[in-house]
């Protein structure tokens, strides 16, 4: 079952025709800077928690050219900004119950799926002029998780399929620069509210038929499943905001974030993304190549930081 479904989520992705970016993201997996375009191209990403994930867009309608209004008597407008009105379509492969997909044979994998309204940027100029440019956009987000619980309220073994639904906001702004600089940044927010289950709160667990046991430690070679006390009605709001940084073929993203839960639990998290890209971003062209990136961040929740959470991300397109 495990191996079918990875298989129809790679044949849904060589299926794609249009690449999408969700370029940054939390240990959770809970994106920080999301930057689309419609450049013909299929992007496929894989991380420490999301084995794949694939993104399509679908231009609707002409792209629109925004000029700046004549500066010289009698002159041309000066082209500025091209967009494009896209629909974005995404299906993810998850994994929720404490393995990595590097143990791909014992995770229980679940769906994640996406669907939503982008206004995307294809071509900048003169953002020294016309004092910068936005992105922004819109997306419904429906996740079916597949976990072994152990309840501990009846003190059994049970699987659930817990849901994850909700609405994403993101909105990025390019700051001003001339057409030959070497350096340039943005600000990243994103804004979230979803209807979900207790996953912060769960521990990992393993059978003690399966662990090695002595005085002062016990070993296993994975989890098993969930721990706790299963609760599937917590609304969580999300805020986040980033400043991607472009220089040479360097994109570093620092961001901070802010989870508030319904049952008044509240966590922050801190941290930076470093992403190396095979290709300079130009200064009048945003479309984000395929990268493979590390990134960090800690968690302060329960007044303490969490040690570091590690994230690796890799983003391959095809044209």
């Amino acid at each position: 079952m495990n191996k079918f479904l990875l298989f129809a989520l790679v044949s849904l992705a060589c299926a794609a025709g249009a690449n999408a970016q969700g370029v940054g993201f939390d240990s959770k997996y809970k994106s920080i800077f999301s930057y689309y375009t419609s450049d013909n191209k299929l992007a496929i990403q894989t991380s420490s928690s999301t084995p794949v994930s694939v993104y399509k867009t679908v231009a609707r309608g002409d792209s629109v050219v925004k000029s700046y209004p004549n500066i010289v008597p009698q002159g041309d407008p000066i082209p500025t900004v091209t967009k494009q009105h896209l629909w974005l379509y995404q299906a993810s492969l998850l994994t929720s119950d404490g393995n990595s997909y590097a143990s791909f044979t014992k995770i229980r994998p679940g769906i994640g799926l996406a669907f939503g309204y982008q206004n995307a940027i294809n071509t900048v100029s003169h953002l020294d002029v016309i004092g910068g440019a936005n992105t922004w956009g819109i997306n419904g987000i429906f996740n079916l998780n597949n976990i072994d619980l152990y309840n501990t309220n009846t003190n059994r073994e049970e699987s659930r399929l817990p849901v994850t639904y909700g609405l994403e906001a993101n909105y990025n702004h390019l700051f001003p620069h001339r057409n030959d600089a070497k350096f340039y940044w943005l600000l990243s927010l994103t804004a979230s509210l979803y209807h979900t289950w207790n996953d912060d709160v769960l521990l990992s667990y393993q059978n003690l038929d399966a662990a090695t046991i002595s005085n002062s430690v016990v070993a296993f070679d994975n989890f098993r499943g969930r721990y706790g006390d299963f609760k599937n009605n917590v609304t969580n709001g999300r805020f986040s905001a980033a400043t991607p940084l472009y220089w040479w073929y360097l994109n570093l993203i620092p961001f901070a974030e802010l989870n508030y839960y319904s049952n008044a639990q509240r966590d922050y998290h801190a941290g930076a993304f470093l992403l190396i890209l095979p290709n300079k971003i130009s200064a009048t062209n945003y479309s984000i190549p395929t990268s493979l990136g590390v990134g960090v961040d800690w968690i302060h929740s329960d007044g303490k930081f969490s040690s570091a959470n590690f994230i690796i991300t890799g983003t391959f397109e095809f044209k």
